[in-house]
């Protein structure tokens, strides 16, 4: 069922928006899907109320994939999880409390909600604060500016290659298997070339909405193309899939004016990238990260964690090695695990807030389009407050995972080192680890 939850307005503050409440099932949210899919994420905010979506344009597996990753080293990840979990622990008790005692389980959810109001101002700063140093530590090429005239280079520098560019706003992992849908003339030539001239190769960096292309790009590798315009009218070309095969880094845009003209596609010269430590040996450093996963692992089922990561093991190791079936198949099922724990709270929020509001749902408030209409005002106070601890309890890891997903994978594609490398994950997973060790603690301690 559709619900929308409208804010009247107030004439001391900014207008309010409304949420639209998409009643999903577990499987539907995570349901296999090899075309482009959009997820509903619902959000009560302070003030406001409001609706937004994300979309993923990526080959699905087992699950929807390369949407969300945990952000890398946020120092405020334990304290969230930890406060995270008290006002979880809290919005259920005072679930309970309310048939017994409803004035005090009134003044309780107060208590909770303005807390929670006070959390969050916090936790966006923090959020924007963590970006913004994500950002910094990426190489970036200077930015493509649109007033400048360019000169289309006759030869590129010696040792160095030319490339077909397609720029997405993904870091791509290398040993993945990706879909593109092709429409635009320029991307269709490309596909075309890369077939005629038999390299059926070029390079995705990713790039951000201020023009900035990232240094380091994942080389894909066409592996079979459709032609399906027929089908679709003209408005899909091909349908492509591809491996990711590689890292390159990207020397200069050969031809950026047709960036903004979009006459043809980019071209850039770059040189396939080979790790400076490849002849050291990395077995310790292998080892603690390898630990630490399976404790991990272990940690995710000693809390009874709906989402959970799977890593299998060689020889009761996780592989982690430099190729690709080793550290970088690793850091795949990472990232999918991320991506599933996202849906997974999204899911949990729209079921409690659809389970919260139903008992206010009446006939009449059903609209011509089939959604109803339930005015937040008109909702007693307490059920209010209860919104407000079901955005609190679950909206923090949201941020952090969408916060932007793809940043700290791209720290990963740049890294020059294998040892480096490992270090950036061990970072990564060793905030989960944190979580989940504040998550158990407080297990214990209501248990006790």
């Amino acid at each position: 069922f559709f619900c929308c939850i409208r804010k009247e307005p107030d004439p001391d503050s900014r207008p309010k928006s409304s949420v639209n409440v998409t009643d999903r099932n577990m499987a539907a949210v995570a349901r296999v899907s090899s075309a482009y899919s959009s997820i509903g994420v619902l959000a009560l905010e302070q003030g406001q109320c409001r609706s937004s979506s994300m979309s993923t344009g990526c080959r699905r597996g087992v699950s929807q994939r390369n949407v969300a990753a945990q952000g890398i080293s946020l120092s405020n990840v334990a304290r969230n999880s930890l406060m995270s979990s008290q006002r979880a622990f809290a919005k259920g008790g005072i679930k309970g409390f309310c048939e017994r005692n409803p004035q005090k389980a009134r003044r309780n959810v107060q208590k909770f909600a303005a807390r929670a109001d006070a959390d969050e101002d916090a936790d966006e700063v923090d959020q924007s604060v963590a970006v913004e140093e994500l950002l910094n530590k990426i190489n970036w090429l200077p930015p493509i500016k649109s007033n400048e005239d360019y000169m289309y280079p006759e030869e590129v520098d010696e040792g160095k290659t030319e490339w077909p560019c397609f720029p997405l706003g993904i870091a791509y992992i290398p040993g993945t298997e990706q879909v593109l849908n092709i429409f635009e003339p320029r991307y269709r030539q490309m596909y075309n070339d890369i077939l005629f001239n038999g390299s059926r190769r070029f390079v995705v960096p990713m790039v951000q909405s201020d023009g900035r292309f990232a240094e380091v790009a994942a080389i894909f590798y066409l592996d079979d193309l459709k032609e399906v315009s027929e089908q679709t009218g003209d408005r899909v070309k091909f349908v492509c899939n591809h491996k990711v095969i590689g890292r390159v880094k990207i020397n200069k845009i050969l031809n950026p004016s047709v960036w903004r003209d979009r006459s043809s596609y980019l071209k850039v010269e770059a040189e396939e990238m080979v790790d400076t430590d490849a002849e050291e040996d990395h077995t310790e450093a292998e080892s603690r990260l390898s630990e630490l996963i399976k404790a991990v692992m272990t940690m995710q089922i000693h809390v009874d964690q709906d989402v959970r990561l799977e890593i299998p093991l060689v020889d009761g190791k996780v592989d982690v090695s430099p190729r690709i079936a080793g550290y970088w198949s690793v850091v795949n099922l990472w990232q999918e695990f991320c991506h599933q724990r996202l849906l997974m709270i999204q899911a949990k929020a729209q079921q409690q807030i659809q389970e919260l509001l139903l008992p206010y749902i009446q006939p009449d408030d059903r609209t011509p389009t089939g959604q109803y209409v339930v005015n937040f005002e008109k909702l007693p106070e307490e059920v209010r407050a209860q919104l407000k601890l079901i955005q609190s309890s679950n909206n923090e890891e949201m941020q952090m995972l969408m916060s932007d997903p793809y940043l700290p994978f791209q720290l990963l594609l740049q890294a020059e080192s294998h040892s480096e490398r490992l270090r950036l994950l061990e970072e990564m997973i060793e905030e989960e680890h944190k979580r989940l060790q504040a998550r158990a603690a407080l297990k214990s301690l209501f248990q006790s």
